[in-house]
């Protein structure tokens, strides 16, 4: 068995199989699709796992842009594409997800691994468990980077329903799939992403290549109101995957729905690449510092604090307003994330409170409404728990890897 799994890795190294889909990012309805459940090495699409465990750190204030995390001996000695950190320095947040999202650095990668989780087996663990939540069941992880690995495996479908999940969980970091470059050390780094310049209303996300699975990407495109995701698995080289995923979002982009209020994330401004490294650098931290500090100010009565937007160089403060705040005498509450309507809170809500019955027998759903520089956002909350359910209740949830935390009355 074990020597027909190796033989099958080689043969995938010599002949990648190719696969695409296409799906419309509002409803999910497949709009295009070529063997969409054949099992395939994902390479570096593995990272936006890895992204959204991130994000997923921050949102419940286990982490902020700021946080700090260590470089062990092993990550630095993790293979290229790498920013060759030096162990013992720290990185922190902020920078690591500019350098997954423009470098697709490995070694960034395990330095979150086991920052978040001690170590990167524990961290594949909830990566794992991340992916059954999300029904991507059709997919195994065993690293938090993507390097080659005979048990990694994935299929277009469930990359597509991942990259939907980050869209939909974490809109306020819309804006940073977009980012083509970054510095570090002084030293300008540029993305492999040419979708970002190819496609009209581009947003980006994740390209990836390694010699078993060919050249990769997961495309997001908005345009007119419309949201496009293009994933192509197999590419016989980077031009012809970018081709490939063009030619798929020109055919279907006219078949997607159209959702008015859609707020169209724009190109993110771009630094000033012959000014000299330490002012761009200062000038990023300036930026992001009076982003979370407006933004801290503005949800002072919120338990969830939106996500900044995590760029080169941050666009201009996000002010959010609470449209329906917490109800009097409602006990304790615990904030399951934020959605883009109502319906989708309401059943996060409603998957939760059947999965979790004891805990949650005398509470009640609770859907208010925060308005993000005019983008209307719908957070799912269970309330009227007492302190000791909710808190047993977050603890469960994120032991199974979900998004959780505990809101006093």
């Amino acid at each position: 068995m074990c020597i027909a799994l190796v033989m099958s890795g080689v043969s995938a190294q010599a002949a990648p199989t190719r696969a695409n889909i296409v799906i419309d990012g509002h409803s999910g309805k497949i709009l295009s699709r070529y063997r969409p459940d054949q099992k395939l090495y994902p390479a570096s699409l593995v990272k936006l796992m890895t992204i959204y465990l991130m994000l997923e750190e921050i949102e419940s204030g286990r982490a902020t842009p700021e946080t700090k995390m260590r470089v062990s001996a092993r990550a630095a000695k993790q293979p290229r594409s790498k920013l060759y950190l030096r162990e013992g320095e720290t990185i922190t947040f902020k920078l690591a997800l500019e350098a997954l999202i423009v470098r697709s650095a490995n070694d960034v990668a395990m330095v979150v691994a086991e920052h978040i989780s001690g170590d990167d087996e524990a961290f594949v663990h909830r990566m794992n468990l991340k992916a059954r939540a999300l029904s991507m069941l059709d997919t195994r992880f065993a690293n938090p980077s993507g390097l080659y690995n005979w048990n990694q495996v994935s299929t277009v479908r469930d990359m597509a329903r991942l990259a939907r999940a980050l869209l939909r969980d974490f809109p306020n970091f819309k804006p940073s799939w977009s980012q083509t470059t970054m510095f570090y050390r002084g030293k300008r780094f540029s993305s492999h992403n040419n979708v970002l310049r190819q496609i009209k209303g581009a947003i980006g996300m994740k390209t990836g290549y390694i010699r078993a699975s060919g050249y990769n990407v997961v495309a997001v495109t908005e345009r007119d109101g419309r949201q496009l995701i293009a994933v192509v698995i197999g590419g016989k080289t980077a031009s012809a995957r970018d081709r490939l995923a063009k030619a798929l979002t020109e055919t279907n982009i006219h078949r997607a729905s159209i959702q008015k209020t859609l707020t169209v994330a724009q190109p993110l401004p771009r630094p000033n690449h012959t000014a000299p490294a330490r002012a761009l650098k200062q000038s990023s931290q300036n930026s992001i510092h009076d982003l979370i500090k407006t933004v801290s100010q503005t949800t002072s009565t919120s338990i969830k604090t939106p996500l900044p937007h995590i760029g080169s160089i941050a666009s201009s403060a996000s002010k959010c307003t609470d449209m329906s705040p917490q109800p009097q005498g409602a006990g304790w509450s615990v904030q399951l994330g934020a959605y883009e309507s109502q319906r989708q809170a309401a059943q996060r809500i409603k998957t939760i409170q059947s999965s979790h019955q004891r805990l949650t027998a005398n509470a009640s759903a609770y859907v208010p409404s925060i308005d993000c520089n005019g983008q209307r956002l719908y957070r799912a909350r269970i309330a009227g728990l007492t302190e000791s359910s909710a808190k047993n209740l977050c603890a469960k949830m994120l032991r199974d890897g979900s998004g959780c935390f505990a809101l006093a009355p």
